[in-house]
């Protein structure tokens, strides 16, 4: 019976750790740091943009380089991932809700133009959005991004909060895609979304819970053996 528990709670432990979170924490220890993030891919042309879309996919990396009293200083890198069936794609904005109170933003590279607003694919709205050109709020980006088989984009960009804090989180990660071709599946020239895909942020303490039960239940098996020797 124990160790049906156990195993209940092991399993418990895995269906936690394949939950993603979709943010990003940041304090003055991560400096130097790079977290990276990966996405998954919806647009409205494929099951409504409910399921998603067969290798469409997409890389966040952000490196915190800085913090000066109220301004927090990041490093960014772009990738675009896709691979068949998906034959062209470009991601063209990347986004997130940051979780303290924003008084300005700036940024440097491909990735230069800043907006907030609605993002496509029923996914909400967002405070701040980079963008490779000029597509209004945070639904396009232009005829820029980053293409399949193209290096990663780098650039960077700067937080300035109402006030001082010694954390950070980008929560609602989200990218935007372009010029989206799959012809196997009759999709041409669609856009779509990615969203933070399943295990594509580390969860420290649900990988924590989930070893300490399988410790628990070696534990418990090697009790019982020892029951049944004597």
């Amino acid at each position: 019976m124990l160790r049906c528990v156990l195993i209940g709670l092991a399993v418990a432990s895995i269906g936690t750790a394949a939950t993603a979170a979709t943010g990003l924490d940041f304090t003055s220890a991560s400096i130097g740091s790079l977290q990276q993030v990966e996405f998954n891919g919806f647009t409205d042309s494929f099951a409504g943009g409910r399921v998603a879309l067969p290798g469409l996919s997409a890389r966040l990396g952000f490196k915190l380089e800085s913090i000066v009293g109220n301004q927090w200083s990041f490093a960014y890198s772009v990738a675009n991932t896709s691979i068949a069936p998906v034959t062209s794609s470009r991601v063209s904005v990347f986004g997130f809700n940051p979780s303290q109170v924003l008084r300005t933003t700036t940024a440097i590279g491909e990735f230069s133009s800043i907006s907030s607003g609605i993002v496509p694919v029923g996914r909400g709205s967002r405070a701040v959005c980079f963008r490779t050109g000029n597509g209004g709020e945070c639904a396009g980006g232009g005829n820029g991004g980053v293409t399949i088989g193209e290096a990663a984009s780098t650039g960077v960009f700067k937080l300035i909060f109402a006030a001082p804090t010694t954390s950070v989180i980008l929560n609602d990660l989200f990218v935007r895609y372009q010029s989206l071709n799959v012809p196997s599946r009759r999709i041409l020239g669609a856009s779509g979304v990615g969203d933070v895909a399943v295990g594509g942020v580390p969860e420290p303490t649900t990988w924590g819970m989930l070893i300490i039960g399988f410790a628990t239940i070696g534990e418990a098996m090697r009790r019982n053996r020892g029951v049944a020797a004597d």
